[in-house]
């Protein structure tokens, strides 16, 4: 008799073991959960197990309170594994096996070749999925590069804006071209990528494509595009056009010159600046030059071989040259000017060249842009008045006191 609560429990258990597992697993999940509880509450076949299995616990919590719990546990969970053993036989009537009982049976049933052969089609298909967005990418590639093609094919160059096209031509052709037009080529070292300003990519020898990037922002310009002909990023606005090419500053830039020139049908050189990186100006310095001077007592120098070559692609010298300084006197390493043109720019070099730029846009927009208006630190959007013509002398300390100080310093010195 002291063995027969622990049977009472086992029966308990194993009766219930099978309905309430078979109630629980045979309910596939759907999208609704609360309709599967439901049904599984309405349902006596296993509502009714699941009480008495309850029951069967209580009991058990209640004999290991009352007796040694060494003989508790073993004795009931021997009698619910032997009732449920007992019961899946008489109900299913179906041989029944270890891994059915403990809840394994699905184990069984895949064997390992299964397995292996599942492993096998999984991985498959991941290759192909691969190999799909590879050749995807592929063809999205050759696409955009017969794009790029037929837009250079039509008319040489894509659209640059409307009002360059009058009577149905096209424009940025050899022969549509405004001779009108201010042109601005900004020379540096050989442009590998189209990258921005930040002082962090940018190097000495690319002041004047900053300044030109800092015309096309202020200004509105439009956007860069890549003329293949000419090898150059060219923008424009208003009669006003900004290059950039593609090669270096070290290479033969006379016939790079020539050949944008030819392209842009431009025959007036008074229309024409060059923007170069001048080595022998201090950091913050600018300044536009009427006339290129060749040194003679320098010899073969780098600037005498540039202009030199710059000369003998215009057919009169009356174009203008901007020229930036980049010397920053503090470093006293006698390095060549190439590698000069290398150095990468620190962020204080930076602010210097971005105050030079908007001291250099007044002589910009008065010469080139030929603007009524002027801006300046100290007087913005005024009118121009004749008092404001420049004088050849004025005192000193008058000089503080006039509303073109600044204009004076910069513009006529």
């Amino acid at each position: 008799m002291h063995f027969v609560p622990y049977v009472l429990v086992g029966m308990l258990w194993g009766c219930t073991n099978v309905y309430v597992k078979k109630g629980c697993m045979g309910k596939k999940r759907k999208q609704t959960t609360t309709h599967d509880i439901v049904a599984i509450v309405k349902d006596l076949n296993v509502m009714l197990p699941y009480v008495l299995n309850q029951i069967g616990s209580l009991f058990y919590y209640y004999l290991l309170s009352k007796s040694d719990i060494s003989l508790a546990m073993p004795l009931s969970n021997i009698a619910s594994f032997f009732f449920t053993y007992i019961t899946e036989i008489i109900i299913f009537k179906k041989p029944v096996t270890l891994n059915s009982v403990l809840g394994l049976a699905h184990l069984q049933s895949s064997s390992l070749t299964n397995r292996l052969e599942e492993t096998e089609r999984l991985q498959t298909a991941l290759k192909e999925k691969k190999k799909k967005k590879k050749s995807i990418k592929k063809g999205e590639r050759k696409r955009e590069r017969e794009r790029e093609r037929e837009r250079e094919k039509k008319d040489f160059v894509a659209p640059l804006r409307d009002y360059f096209v009058t009577r149905e031509m096209h424009r940025f052709t050899e022969d549509k071209m405004p001779c009108s037009s201010k042109i601005l080529i900004a020379l540096g070292n050989e442009i590998r990528k189209e990258v921005g300003d930040s002082f962090t990519k940018c190097k000495k020898g690319d002041v004047g494509r900053m300044y030109v990037n800092y015309l096309s922002r202020k200004y509105n310009f439009d956007e860069w595009l890549h003329l293949s002909n000419i090898n150059a990023y060219v923008c424009e606005k208003d009669m006003t056009v900004l290059i950039k090419p593609i090669t270096s500053i070290v290479q033969s830039n006379g016939l790079i010159i020539k050949n944008i020139l030819t392209y842009f049908n431009c025959r007036d050189t008074k229309n024409v600046c060059i923007i170069i990186p001048d080595m022998y100006r201090s950091i913050g310095k600018y300044k536009y030059k009427n006339y290129i001077k060749i040194h003679k007592k320098l010899g073969p120098d780098f600037y005498n071989i540039l202009n030199t070559d710059i000369i003998s692609s215009f057919s009169n010298n009356n174009f203008l040259q901007l020229c930036f300084g980049i010397n920053n006197l503090k470093n006293e390493k006698g390095t060549s000017i190439h590698t000069y043109f290398q150095e990468n720019i620190n962020e204080q070099e930076y602010h210097i060249f971005l105050k030079t730029f908007q001291l250099a846009d007044e002589y910009f927009k008065k010469q080139i842009l030929n603007s009524s208006l002027i801006s300046t630190n100290y007087i913005h959007f005024k009118q121009k008045y004749p008092a404001m013509e420049p004088q050849k002398c004025f005192k000193k300390t008058t000089s503080k006191r006039r509303y073109i100080l600044d204009i004076y310093k910069h513009m006529y010195k």
